[in-house]
């Protein structure tokens, strides 16, 4: 494993983390208007790894990273990233071009391999790889899974508002949604092997937590 993929065993679960991008030397207070450098160094978690935060100048690490399941026989991809060659406002999140497809591989997955695509929510550095560019066209990258959608996140990214200020819409939701890869589901939503959606609202309105058991051991 490379330092963009790392693989951890919890239980029967086998979870793998794809890193598209990192970014550090952030000011907290892009996330957190009121923090101080004080609260960074207070927490002693974050100063005891270099690749979290900066505790010396009191600066976080921000990482965009998919994470694949495979429990159950199934192969479960978490929030895929930004994607290559989408027009955003953001500027470190325009027109990207990223190895992470070849991590991807490189893992061992397979676009056909991959059985669900769940989503915690819709900004667009979670949905991005769920379509790519083919002859112009922007179509679903993992063909053979079904797409999970909260029915209030979803109403929320199509809003002409939202649309305006992102535009994931049109290249990464649309096309699944045409394709018949769609699934609205509710907040609560029983996924089977273990897997269970947790409905976690506020930093969007549908916004959901993946809780996983296995044996005896939970996790969100």
């Amino acid at each position: 494993m490379s330092e963009e993929t790392l693989r951890w065993t919890i239980g029967a679960v086998r979870m793998t983390a794809l890193v598209e991008a990192e970014t550090s030397g952030i000011p907290p207070q892009f996330f957190f208007p009121d923090i101080t450098p004080d609260d960074i160094r207070g927490v002693g978690w974050l100063g005891d790894d270099p690749g979290v935060a900066d505790a010396d100048n009191a600066t976080m690490a921000m990482r965009v990273q998919a994470f694949v399941l495979e429990v159950g026989g199934r192969t479960v991809l978490v929030d895929p990233c930004v994607g290559n060659g989408k027009r955003r406002n953001l500027p470190f999140w325009n027109d990207l071009s990223t190895p992470w497809l070849e991590r991807f591989h490189a893992a061992g997955f397979t676009e056909d391999g991959i059985d669900l695509v769940v989503h915690t929510h819709l900004h667009e550095d979670h949905l991005g790889w769920d379509t790519r560019l083919v002859d112009g066209e922007w179509v679903p990258t993992f063909p053979g899974a079904r797409h999970l959608y909260v029915a209030a996140e979803l109403d929320w990214a199509a809003a002409p508002e939202q649309q305006a200020r992102e535009g994931s819409y049109l290249d990464s939701i649309e096309p699944v949604l045409r394709a018949g890869l769609a699934d609205i589901v509710a907040p609560d939503a029983d996924l089977g092997g273990g897997l269970r959606l947790r409905s976690t609202p506020g930093h969007t309105p549908g916004h959901v937590s993946l809780e996983v058991t296995t044996g005896a051991e939970r996790f969100v």
